[in-house]
């Protein structure tokens, strides 16, 4: 019985897609390349020390819809690979402030 109500609290504030992901952050630049009805972005993304990889990712948003240029988004990956340079594998995201941005990746999305 406890295990039961302990697997529900976890999975109530659980986002699945999350767990065991990476952490990075880009900031949205250009309208992103639209493919067959969706609308894909490929930008540079960085962790919270600094480190960048190249990330593509879908846009969640109705029709394909643009998402605010310059806002800055917290992105979940899941890399096969964790030394390759590019990112494919988003799981999700997330639109965060500014000062929730690790003060690392801020200074570099803000020098691109």
């Amino acid at each position: 019985m406890m295990l039961v109500v302990l697997v529900s609290i976890l999975m109530a504030g659980c986002n699945m897609q999350r767990l065991g992901a990476d952490e990075y952050y880009v900031k949205i630049k250009g309208e992103g390349k639209l493919e067959e009805g969706f609308r894909y972005y490929t930008l540079k993304g960085y962790t919270s020390d600094g480190e960048d990889k190249e990330i593509t990712f879908m846009s969640l948003k109705d029709n394909a819809g643009k998402l605010r240029e310059d806002a800055y988004l917290r992105i979940y990956a899941k890399p096969k690979d964790k030394k390759a340079k590019q990112i494919n594998e988003v799981t999700s995201y997330e639109e965060v402030k500014a000062e929730d941005v690790p003060s690392k990746a801020k200074e570099k999305l803000d020098a691109q």
